[in-house]
């Protein structure tokens, strides 16, 4: 094998472990072994399946003519994101009108034992798995919602070391074991996905009241976050590998994570780091492998992998009159030092950008400022409540001052309306129509003209435990809005006149958002709920519940060996017991009294997109890891060895 490829080549395949770098030096990415995988199993070419059973049909049916259709259906062709909303729900309008039946039972034993060969041929892992949504070693700091209003994406910190723990790279161990990403789906409220493994996410994701740490791309495909302190990595949200598919790591050594904008189409991604360009910055491919930088080498820029392009160096003459105007008659460099990214345009055009006085916007072709607007506030990099807010149509702007709000058009900056308001912050409906002005005394609502409504009620301050959620949401179709307030999650009408239709408790929520489903999703740094819009509670979680009682993974001598299982399968039932649910291998430790309150915890995963209830099926249920054991032993299943030593066995077959 030539250890030393040539200048001809696009990219480089490398185990993990080969110690392989001259990538970085000729500047073309070097991928794992994971990476190799997928392009050699297609994972970019899925088979195309036929008719799984006639969907309307499914719809329709009763008990005894679902269970007929599922008996004839042709599994092999069963397309999750396609077939399984349908049937979930249908199965679910069954079992509340008549309870669990034969139908219930076959589509989970279907759904369970679907192969890896009929189902996702790049995958290792099984299409069903159980899941359990106890995934988070360290504090839960960063939420996003997918763009579709489908998923909600969280991620954490790494495990804190206890204040006895003696070894000496205590701190680089946890730093290097990383934190977790974990995805719910909102219809459910259960966990779908969750990737974690050491070396994976290192340090985490984000950093403690830092926000916006995780930003999908607008088809919500892509998932990028901030981590490793300072480095930026795009993961697939659906996908099995805790290994960033791609990753910028430009900064020169910055000890916080960097503001960053993810492009829409979820292949580039713009990086705060020191250039010499007016606006400082570079925009990375991150559509595969990683991009280095050292942005100091000899006072020379040069890439260490991957493609990267800097802004441009110069500010054209209008930009420096416009800061100039406001500014004593001059231009001063720290005019377009950014303190926050706003993101891109929806057409990948344009990077939103805020200075501590001023917004403005690069031109992605040619990196120069496009224009500039004075925001009338002061912004920093460290603000969790952020005054300049674009709408989610792209068309406009709205600022927040200390005096005024002002409405400005995104693609030109041409102001279109000044309104006598004060506000700490704007929510945008979803098609720029309207927006909620958020202020000490209430909520203000305006159609971008005019005020059209008021609500007397205080929408909570984002909170910096969990900066990701704000006080106050839009639904999707703008007619009413979500209000956190000291009374819980109040429901406002705002199709005409003001009225409060609900309101449901949030004890420990710091936030909100509205999803598909007029699911509304309420989290904190300890938990998350899933409340529907009319007060049906759909699920929800405690991130780091535990239990005082004996652990079932427990050696002999008093470790836990579900902590060197990658995801712990182990979790808490209630405040006294502990269960644990092994995802690859149908098996579930629990005790016999207590199977009903199963499925309360856990659930299968299909896909890694999609929940599936666990009472609906028949899975192994063993009281004690003896008994997993001797399970696992008479289908010869890798987990004998896992359990060895916790039962004193010596297998070694």
């Amino acid at each position: 094998m030539q250890k030393t490829p040539s200048q001809n080549v696009d990219l480089i395949f490398a185990a993990r472990t080969s110690g392989m770098t001259y990538g970085n030096v000729i500047g073309v990415p070097i991928l794992n072994e994971s990476a190799l995988l997928r392009l050699i199993r297609g994972r970019g070419d899925q088979p195309v399946r036929g008719e799984f059973a006639d969907l309307t049909a499914i719809a329709g049916a009763d008990a005894d003519e679902l269970h007929a259709i599922l008996e004839a259906a042709d599994w092999a062709a069963f397309t999750p994101e396609r077939d399984l909303p349908i049937l979930r729900a249908r199965l679910t309008e069954i079992e509340a009108a008549q309870g669990i039946g034969d139908a219930h039972r076959l589509a989970s034993a279907k759904i369970t034992d679907c192969s890896t060969r009929l189902t996702h041929p790049f995958r290792n892992k099984g299409f069903a798995e159980l899941h359990h949504p106890f995934v988070h070693v360290g504090e839960v700091r960063s939420a996003a919602l997918s763009p579709c209003g489908r998923w909600l994406a969280v991620g954490s910190g790494i495990e804190i070391p206890d204040e006895d723990d003696d070894r000496p790279d205590a701190w680089g161990i946890a730093y290097r074991g990383g934190g977790t990403l974990q995805v719910f789906e909102l219809e459910t409220g259960r966990p779908v996905n969750r990737l974690h493994n050491s070396n994976a996410i290192s340090g985490g994701i984000g950093w403690n009241e830092y926000r916006d740490a995780l930003r999908w791309s607008a088809d919500s495909t892509r998932l990028a976050g901030a981590f490793h302190t300072n480095a930026i990595g795009v993961w697939d949200p659906f996908g099995d590998n805790a290994y960033p598919d791609a990753s910028a790591d430009i900064t020169d050594g910055a000890s916080r994570p960097p503001q960053f904008g993810f492009s829409p189409d979820g292949k580039r991604v713009w990086v705060d780091v020191r250039t010499d360009g007016a606006v400082w910055g570079a925009i990375a491919d991150v559509e595969r492998g990683g991009v280095r930088w050292d942005p100091g080498y000899r006072k020379k820029k040069r890439p260490y992998g991957g493609d990267f392009t800097i802004l441009a160096e110069d500010v054209p003459a209008a930009v420096e009159e416009a800061v100039a105007a406001v500014s004593n008659g001059q231009f001063y460099d720290d005019a377009l030092y950014v303190e926050k990214c706003l993101g891109w345009s929806p057409d990948g055009a344009i990077l939103r950008f805020a200075s501590g006085r001023f917004l403005f916007a690069v031109d992605i072709a040619d990196g120069r400022v496009a224009w500039l607007l004075p925001h009338g506030n002061h912004v920093h990099h460290a603000d969790v409540e952020i005054p300049i807010v674009f709408s989610p149509c792209g068309r406009f702007v709205a600022c927040a001052g200390r005096k005024a709000i002002t409405v400005a058009d995104a693609r030109t900056g041409e102001v279109l309306a000044r309104h006598d308001a004060k506000a700490r912050t704007v929510v945008w409906t979803a098609d720029g129509e309207r927006f909620a002005a958020l202020a000490r005394d209430g909520v203000r609502v305006f159609d971008r003209d005019t005020e059209v409504a008021r609500i007397n009620k205080v929408a909570r301050e984002r909170d910096t435990a969990m900066p990701d959620a704000g006080g106050f949401v839009w639904s999707p179709d703008g007619t009413r809005a979500a209000v956190l307030t000291g009374e819980g999650v109040e429901i406002w009408s705002l199709a005409g006149d003001p009225v409060r239709e609900t309101v449901f408790a949030a004890p420990d929520a710091a936030g909100i958002h509205w999803g598909t489903g007029d699911v509304i999703v309420a989290i904190g740094r300890d938990g998350v709920r899933f409340t529907r819009a009319d007060g049906t509670v759909v699920g929800g979680t405690d991130f780091h519940a535990t239990a005082a009682g004996h652990r079932p993974l427990m050696t002999p001598d008093g470790e836990d060996r579900g902590r060197y299982m990658g995801i712990n399968p182990g979790f808490a039932l209630d405040a006294e017991t502990w269960a644990v649910a092994f995802d690859d291998d149908e098996l579930v430790i629990a005790p016999p009294s207590r199977l009903s309150d199963l499925d309360d915890r856990i659930n299968w995963t299909v896909g890694l997109r999609h929940s599936w209830p666990f009472r609906w099926g028949e899975t192994l249920v063993v009281p004690d890891a003896r008994a997993a054991y001797d399970h696992a032993v008479s289908i010869d299943s890798p987990l004998r060895y896992s359990l060895c030593d916790v039962v004193g066995s010596k297998d070694e077959d």
